[in-house]
């Protein structure tokens, strides 16, 4: 029986540059967002607990289409698809 994800609802912003973060936890197991403002628009990890990163390689026109991506990719495929 799969266990419910709870979400870090506060999404953080570092004053001194354009980061946002959110954690996702399930379990032991907890995945860090984050979206960074760039030159080229927004990109995206996905970090897990163990530290396995996955780095999207586009660009994001919004913070939110970031996220939105994110929280897609991991209703899809499941938060276990980011350990390995």
């Amino acid at each position: 029986m799969s266990q419910p994800i709870n979400r870090d609802e506060d999404i953080a912003a570092n004053p001194h540059c354009d980061i946002f973060k959110e954690e996702i936890a399930q379990g032991d197991q907890t995945l860090s967002i984050e979206v960074q403002h760039n030159d080229d628009g927004w990109g995206l990890q996905i970090i897990s607990s163990n530290e396995n990163l996955t780095d999207y390689e586009d660009v994001f026109d919004s913070k939110e289409e970031a996220f939105a991506e994110a929280h897609a990719a991991i209703a899809e495929c499941g938060i276990d698809s980011f350990f390995w």
